[in-house]
């Protein structure tokens, strides 16, 4: 049945209608109040913070204040927005120290880093022993990445190498190249919906648009998973750079896969 509903809603925020029409369960809150115990983070919570028992404490971190959040989406109502208590980096928790939180949520987030490996390490960094990494990610099928290639381990290691090299040329190159499918797939899949009077660019504007690009920080998903995918890629992870955590728990949902991963030593 839910399967036959894609097509109808493809183009509501199918997430929330589901929940209001009990058409599946919110298994993130669900699973929040399993795994979610202490005091920690959740990175760029926006107007979306996840669900938490009463006794736990969270603290956001987003690159905005509040106040700058609620001029750049005047569309959401002020009052829906989370206080910015750390404003800074989510992928780098600069100012966080190690081993000092119980839990970091990321609940579409991974997705928008370039470099996603260095990411994790960092959230792994600030975690006390038996700590939690909260992390869902969305189906690339199910929403606006549609039609882009899945990311595989072997890309986001070579991305991660990249960086630690400080190879400004092939960074550079490889986002572009995420860019590229950001601007012929997800924007254009995202704009459609938006209005029926959206005229899709042609393929020479879009790669003048990518020449153009000069490494400045841009909000696109770089990477993509399906629930297939995104298993293998955090056991790689895992094996190859950071064995203090081990994957708890992965669930498969209509529109996205949520992944618990907890800090064993």
């Amino acid at each position: 049945m839910l399967e036959n509903l894609i097509p109808i809603i493809r183009s509501k925020n199918i997430r929330e209608i589901a929940l209001k029409y009990k058409l599946y369960p919110d298994r993130r809150k669900e699973k929040s109040k399993k795994f979610i115990q202490g005091s920690g983070l959740e990175i760029g919570a926006l107007n979306k913070p996840l669900p938490v028992n009463e006794e736990v404490d969270v603290k956001y971190v987003d690159l905005f204040t509040k106040y700058e959040n609620e001029k750049m989406y005047p569309e959401i109502y002020p009052r829906e927005f989370v206080k910015t208590d750390y404003v800074g980096d989510g992928f780098l928790l600069s100012s966080i120290n190690d081993a000092s939180q119980d839990f970091v949520i990321a609940n579409h987030i991974f997705e928008h880093s370039p470099n996603p490996i260095l990411a994790l390490k960092n959230w792994s960094r600030v975690l006390k022993k038996d700590g939690i990494v909260f992390i869902v990610v969305p189906r690339v099928d199910r929403c606006f990445d549609n039609g882009r290639s899945i990311t595989s381990y072997k890309h986001m290691a070579n991305d991660y190498w990249a960086y630690k090299k400080g190879s400004k040329e092939e960074i550079l190159n490889r986002n572009k190249r995420h860019l590229m499918e950001w601007k012929c797939f997800s924007e254009q899949n995202m704009l459609k919906e938006q209005s029926r009077e959206y005229k899709k660019p042609s393929l020479s504007e879009i790669k003048k648009f990518v020449k153009n690009y000069e490494g400045e920080v841009v909000d696109i998903h770089f990477h993509t998973f399906n629930h297939h995918s995104i298993k293998g890629i955090f056991d790689n992870i895992i094996c190859n750079f950071d064995k203090t955590l081990k994957i708890e728990e992965t669930t498969k949902r209509l529109l996205e896969v949520i992944i618990v991963l907890k800090k064993v030593s």
